[in-house]
């Protein structure tokens, strides 16, 4: 008898919104904050990976898959004007993404 996993539960983020204020001259890789979900199903389809799916400017954003962090891919000083960013982020179980 061979009994596969299931995965029966979907990631919940913890907050339906996060807000992150920073600096306007953040270099690139600066921390703006951090996403977090959580999974009830146990072993390997509990893991989840993080991946910004959405943005204004997707070029100027990334997410660390692992821990949920958003960082900065390049200086945003040049935007001079811009009061907010928005990224749209998603989270699943590892292999449930698709590559961006």
């Amino acid at each position: 008898v061979h009994v596969q996993s299931q995965d029966e539960y979907a990631p919940e983020f913890s907050r339906d919104s996060y807000g992150f204020t920073i600096p306007r001259d953040i270099p690139p890789g600066y921390v703006v904050g951090r996403v977090h979900a959580d999974d009830a199903d146990l072993g390997p389809d509990g893991a989840l990976v993080y991946q910004a799916v959405d943005a204004d400017r997707m070029e100027d954003w990334r997410v660390n898959a692992t821990t949920g962090d958003v960082l900065s891919k390049r200086p945003l000083i040049g935007l001079t004007g811009r009061r907010s960013f928005y990224v749209v982020v998603s989270s699943g179980r590892l292999g449930s993404l698709r590559a961006r």
